[in-house]
């Protein structure tokens, strides 16, 4: 039994703050990731009062399963985002193909990638906005990356003063 689900169910904020009351997680990896995140899902408890947004490199001009992929690792609901949408606890937010997805208001935003797609840095996107969005609050897990890409959103939170945590290099 890991300790995992105790360090991340917090009562950070309250409704009167104005603030999110529950944690928002933002996990990066490339596309050679999805075994890292399917093992990562399998210690997060369904009811674990926080909510995940997942950002992998994927296809531009292909369709993803990831969600239903990601489905089979966890009892939380999964949900491949199509348009904007409220975060709520309990619940894994998975990026669709070609698109930028960031953190504002308590709502993800879908943003299409323009082409030419050189180096569309996904992960340095949404990490960015949970800076920005969550200051000390913002929390962001890198499993695998290609390209950097990650590197730039987590310094943004380390210096917001939020919580960063990486794969071994090893592992990745």
């Amino acid at each position: 039994q890991s300790d995992l689900p105790d360090a991340i169910s917090c009562d950070s904020a309250t409704a009167e703050d104005g603030l999110q009351e529950f944690p928002i997680i933002g996990i990066g990896a490339s596309a050679g990731g999805v075994e890292a995140l399917q093992k990562l899902l399998g210690y997060l408890p369904a009811k674990g009062n926080a909510a995940y947004v997942v950002v992998v490199h994927l296809a531009p001009a292909h369709p993803s399963h990831l969600a239903e992929i990601l489905a089979n690792s966890t009892r939380m609901a999964v949900v491949q985002v199509s348009s904007e949408v409220k975060v709520e606890p309990n619940t894994l937010y998975v990026i669709p193909p070609n698109h930028y997805l960031t953190l504002g208001k308590g709502s993800l935003h879908l943003e299409q990638m323009t082409q030419p797609r050189a180096l569309p840095k996904a992960i340095d996107r949404l990490f960015v906005s949970l800076a920005e969005e969550l200051q000390e609050k913002a929390i962001c897990v890198i499993l695998t990356g290609g390209d950097h890409d990650g590197t730039v959103g987590l310094k943004a939170i380390k210096a917001a003063g939020g919580i960063v945590l990486a794969q071994l290099p090893e592992t990745a």
